[in-house]
Formats: structure tokens, sequence, C-alpha cells
């Protein structure tokens, strides 16, 4: 009887931990295509700035680099390769090489739904045509 405490007690705990990583990751989509901002952002005192609202103690922003590149691929409206996004990036202050770049928009590309792959190492979003059509 106690095993089964137990064995729930960690089921729900994990279940916990579930539900938050997929409210995370629910939030992070909706930046990465544009549909909302995160609170952070919106604050009076980011907005003044111009910047990135928050550092962390190593000195990195609170968006991933695949966050940050789909941003720099969205601005720029078309099919950017990684050697084009790498300087942006560096240019933000986050410092980053070819190849974290190229993992990060990788797996993007292979979760779906959001980037597509037109050449090696090329990116576009999936609804930059749509947006130019419009």
């Amino acid at each position: 009887m106690i095993q089964d405490t137990e064995v729930l007690d960690t089921i729900n705990k994990k279940i916990k931990e579930m539900e938050m990583e997929l409210k995370k990751l629910t939030e992070a989509k909706s930046i990465i295509l544009g549909k909302s901002a995160p609170v952070s952002i919106t604050t009076e005192k980011a907005k003044s700035q111009k910047r990135l609202p928050f550092k962390n103690p190593r000195g990195r922003s609170e968006y991933s680099i695949g966050a940050l590149s789909v941003r720099i691929i969205r601005e720029a409206g078309k099919p950017l390769h990684v050697t084009d996004i790498v300087p942006k990036l560096l240019a933000q202050g986050r410092h980053t090489d070819k190849s974290a770049v190229s993992i990060a928009l990788h797996r993007l590309y292979k979760d779906g739904g959001i980037l597509k792959k037109t050449y090696p190492n090329t990116f576009d979003l999936i609804n930059n045509e749509e947006e130019i059509n419009e």
C-alpha cells in the first residue's frame, strides 16, 4: 500500500512537471510565431531601453538561439543561411557560432510547424510566403 502511494505521488509530480513544460513550450511557440509577446517585454522599462529586458548572470538573454534566429528570419522576410544569421545574433550580444545556430534551427525544422529548409543550412518560416502574398 505504501509503494502504491509513492508511485502515485511520483506520477502526479511528473504530470505537473509535464504540464509546466507544455505551458512553456506553448508560450515559446506563440512568441516564435509572433502571435504574442511575453509579459516582460511589454513593460515600460523594456520599451524605453529598446533591448531585451532580462539578462541572466552569465550574460545571456532569456531567449534561446533558436527563438532569436527565427525572429531574425521573420524580420528578413526571406530564407537566410546560418552564416547570415550568426553576425546578427552577435550584434544583439548573443555569443554563438555557426554550429550552435545550425543545430537550434535544425531542431525547430525537425519538430515541424515553424521552419522549412530551402537549401542546406538555409531556413525560412513556413508562413513567410503567405505573408508576402497577402
